[in-house]
This record gives C-alpha cells, sequence and structure tokens, in this order.
C-alpha cells in the first residue's frame, strides 16, 4: 500500500505543533506557550509559535509532484530578570532541544520523505505593533510527494 503523505501546511505545521506540545512533558517542561503565527498575545514565555512559509510543488516523475514545505518556528524566550545574553544563551539551548525532539522523527510518522531544521537565528523578532521581542528562528524543511488526481 502506497504511503500518502501530508499534501497542505497546515497539516504540517499541526504535526510538528503536537510534537512541541507531547513534548512539554518531558525534554520541552519549560515551554509556557504553543501556538500559531495568528495568536495576537502571547502572556506566557518561553514560548514557541510556528508559522507556515511558500510551499513550493513541481512535477516529481510520472504522475506525481513533490511539495517542499517551510515551517517557521519562533522561540521567545522573555525572562527580563537575565542579562541579554544569559537570555540569547538560554534561548540558543531552548532551540537545540526543539531540533532535537524534532529530529526524533524526522518523517512526521511516515507523512513526509523527510523533515529537518535548517536554521536557527538568533536575534530579535518583530511581533505585531512592531514590537521587538528576543528570540530565535528556526526553519523547519521538508519534501513529501502526492499523486496527481
Amino acid at each position: 500500500m502506497p504511503t500518502t503523505y501530508y499534501t497542505a501546511i497546515e497539516e504540517v505545521i499541526e504535526h510538528l505543533k503536537g510534537l512541541v506540545v507531547a513534548a512539554q512533558a518531558t525534554t520541552l517542561s519549560e515551554v509556557q506557550h504553543v501556538g500559531l503565527a495568528d495568536d495576537a498575545m502571547i502572556f506566557d514565555y518561553p514560548a514557541v509559535i510556528f508559522t507556515g512559509e511558500p510551499v513550493i510543488t513541481e512535477i516529481h516523475g510520472t504522475h506525481q509532484f513533490k511539495n517542499y514545505f517551510r515551517v517557521g518556528i519562533f522561540v521567545y524566550h522573555a525572562n527580563m530578570d537575565d542579562e541579554r545574553s544569559v537570555r540569547t544563551k538560554k534561548d540558543l539551548e531552548l532551540c537545540t532541544k526543539i531540533k532535537t525532539v524534532l529530529a526524533a522523527d524526522r518523517t512526521l510518522t511516515g507523512k513526509v520523505v523527510f523533515g529537518y531544521i535548517t536554521s536557527i537565528i538568533p536575534g530579535t523578532i518583530r511581533r505585531p505593533g512592531n514590537v521587538v521581542a528576543i528570540g530565535s528562528r528556526l526553519t523547519w524543511y521538508a519534501e513529501a510527494l502526492e499523486p496527481f488526481s
């Protein structure tokens, strides 16, 4: 029986979000909020926010497409009691933990061919209302196949 891969970015995001939520009980216990890009307000930190990026589709072989998924993962670490260098270090440590959690299931239980974190960029992130927050941006990338309909 052929594998049925994810064909929509929202399926991918929900799966990734579910992996992080599940890891809150163990590896990612410090994470207080896991959400989507349309979360208007974040009150609990550290927070992990998932956002979809453009999906690229091309013809791949006979009677199938290949979908290229990218997901932005924003990590906000807002303990303002720590100096900036300490906050940045904690932020990057949290990014490494997230990368490890996501690497434990590179196929999203068989729903993509292969997925992985392609970049971790520490720095500042602009939130709605032009609010600047200390955080990091991870990019997760995967490929999946889709039969012609």
